[in-house]
């Protein structure tokens, strides 16, 4: 029991120190991970930029020169590989992709690490082009394919346009709206009307109908001889000797 009883309090102790350093380092973490993405924002707009009131609005920030910078992720080979896309407006109002960076991977090293820029120049290929015009790397084409996909979902979503909630909007993408339901007939011209008389003789004919019935059960051949032998059969019983009484029972 003792060394069971010294291994638990070990395993709680290393528990309480991973726990306590994980919290005096989460905003260490969280502010070099800022810092890491706005180092990839610069240098996808190719110049540092003033950060002071800029904030992500969820998964986009907006720049004052109209750069747009998306960040996103994507499985690759061997996990999520999380990077960011900068469109900048072009003619006619569409966006054209300005760049790529990858923030962050799980890739085989000496491998899928070719998404780094460090390591390989290939993620620059997506500057001025569409997705499917970069070719994939030799001997890695999980993870580079995983990339395309996910820029090619950023482009996708960057040429949706916003569907308005107006119910009065005529545009072709919205929802019709549905006809209005057809007035229901009132449901006393909907019933056949009639006169008094008629009524009443309805009713007498509805309440004859089970005697009706009745009587033509018993006019079926066969129906009366086979209750006159059932009435014999009842009589014979009752007429044996020896048949218990009350006086209460009656002769059907």
């Amino acid at each position: 029991m003792k060394p069971l009883a010294s291994l638990a309090a070990i395993g709680a102790l290393c528990a309480l120190l991973l726990a306590g350093t994980h919290r005096l380092t989460a905003d260490d973490i969280r502010a070099n991970r800022d810092a890491h993405a706005w180092r990839v924002a610069f240098d996808l707009v190719g110049a540092e930029f003033p950060t002071a009131g800029l904030h992500w609005d969820g998964d986009r920030l907006h720049l004052p020169d109209g750069v747009r910078l998306l960040r996103s992720s994507i499985n690759g080979y061997a996990g999520e590989i999380e990077f960011i896309a900068a469109f900048r407006p072009g003619r006619n109002g569409a966006n054209s992709l300005a760049g790529v960076r990858v923030t962050g991977h799980r890739e085989t090293p000496g491998l899928g690490d070719f998404i780094d820029t460090a390591r390989s120049p290939w993620i620059h290929r997506f500057s001025g082009r569409q997705p499917e015009e970069v070719d994939a790397v030799t001997g890695a084409t999980i993870t580079s394919e995983a990339v395309k996909r996910g820029v090619s979902a950023l482009l996708r979503s960057m040429a949706e346009p916003v569907r308005s909630g107006n119910s009065g909007d005529s545009g072709g993408s919205g929802s019709e709206a549905m006809p209005p339901p057809e007035p229901q007939q009132p449901l006393t011209q909907a019933l056949p009307t009639a006169s008094v008389p008629e009524a009443a003789a309805r009713a007498k004919s509805a309440a004859a109908a089970p005697e009706t019935a009745l009587r033509t059960v018993w006019a079926a051949p066969g129906t009366a001889s086979q209750a006159a032998r059932a009435r014999e059969k009842v009589e014979t019983e009752w007429s044996r000797p020896g048949t218990n009484r009350t006086a209460s029972e009656e002769r059907p």
